[in-house]
């Protein structure tokens, strides 16, 4: 679904397709914090859309912060008149259009924008005007490169590739690094070793210099457009029910708020419950914990 398909539903819902008793912008929200709540509790086998790799990251003396990982684009405008203001549009990876939300006093009609950190050829600026679409042009200087997509949810860094050594690092946790001062468990460039801890990654051997980082982004936030929610179909009835649930705590009426939320919940049991009986068979790994 759309978002604005998911707000024309959420508006059934809650008995109210004009809506009188709550807002555009109340079921936005509601659905954006639906979307994160249906993001922390599945299991990341149902997020393969937020699946993402950031290739080629530099890293030195084998630590490297999420800051440089997973930074931001930014967008600058010219000619849009003061106070504008714009959002980077991401899709699959790249910068697809940014929007200027607010192209501010003395708008020319004719402005440009350059983005910086990445992007896809051919990105489009879309200027927007009290609410409507005036017209589009070419990003001047789109860059090269993905965009990344903020720190990764849930802490879900799922894979690190060392592109020095051609390898993939074995994950461990952060509690068994004292483990690699031994010399017959430390990472080397036949054995490389990876672990994440405070807002870092660590990779041994210090000497690999770039390292590829699989991970799982946020979801776009949903608004009230005709881009389709970024999480699988599967589970945008269940983001309606979360957001169902909290616009009905809002209008005190706790007995329709626990039925919608027992609803997604029962859902999102059954799937959790559902993929271990249906999870690849991985290799050297039966009779395994």
């Amino acid at each position: 679904m759309t978002g604005n398909e998911m707000i024309s539903q959420l508006g059934m819902r809650m008995e109210d397709p004009s809506q009188e008793n709550f807002t555009q912008t109340m079921k936005i929200d509601v659905l954006n914090v639906a979307q994160k709540t249906v993001v922390n509790l599945i299991h990341n086998a149902y997020l393969d859309e937020l699946e993402t790799i950031q290739d080629d990251v530099s890293i030195t003396g084998g630590v490297v912060a999420y800051s440089s990982v997973f930074s931001t684009t930014t967008v600058t405008i010219a000619g849009a008149g003061s106070g504008a203001t714009a959002v980077p549009v991401i899709r699959g990876g790249y910068v697809v259009a940014v929007t200027v939300t607010a192209p501010g006093t003395g708008y020319s009609g004719t402005p440009t924008a350059t983005v910086g950190g990445g992007g896809g050829s051919g990105a489009l600026l879309t200027v927007v005007k009290d609410g409507a679409t005036i017209g589009s042009i070419t990003v001047s200087n789109p860059g090269n490169g993905s965009y990344s997509e903020g720190s990764p949810v849930r802490n879900g860094i799922t894979a690190i590739y060392d592109d020095t050594n051609d390898l993939f690092c074995s994950m461990i946790e952060a509690k068994d690094a004292k483990r690699l001062e031994n010399s017959y468990l430390a990472g080397g460039t036949n054995n490389p070793v990876a672990y994440t801890h405070g807002q870092k990654i660590y990779v041994s051997p210090s000497s690999t210099d770039t390292i590829d980082v699989w991970y799982l982004k946020e979801p776009t936030a949903i608004g009230a457009d005709d881009n389709e929610a970024d999480l699988n179909v599967a589970l945008h009835e269940v983001i309606l029910d979360f957001a169902e649930s909290q616009l009905w705590k809002m209008d005190a009426k706790n007995d329709r708020a626990s039925s919608a939320s027992a609803s997604a919940m029962g859902q999102i049991e059954a799937l959790n419950a559902r993929y271990p009986t249906e999870a690849p068979k991985g290799i050297g790994t039966k009779n395994r914990d």
